[in-house]
């Protein structure tokens, strides 16, 4: 009826036996954890805001392959 195998159903019935009506609700997937720690994102989120600076970073705007050996600079510093 609403497309769904019997598998997902059965799913759902585990979540809903499990946790209650809060186990329907979908929730964030666990993923996988960041390569960085906080203070590498601080700092990553600080020099996109500011941007770079062309004479000590080599190049006018950020890219994402430019952003990567920054950080790559800054986090072997450390």
């Amino acid at each position: 009826m609403g497309r769904v195998t019997v598998q997902i159903v059965r799913d759902w019935v585990a979540r809903f036996n499990a946790r209650g009506s809060d186990g329907l609700i979908d929730g964030r997937a666990p993923g996988k954890p960041s390569l960085l720690n906080d203070d590498q994102r601080a700092a990553l989120a600080q020099a996109i805001e500011r941007g770079p600076t062309p004479y000590l970073d080599g190049v006018v705007r950020w890219r994402l392959c430019d952003m990567a050996q920054w950080l790559w600079g800054k986090s072997v510093s450390r």
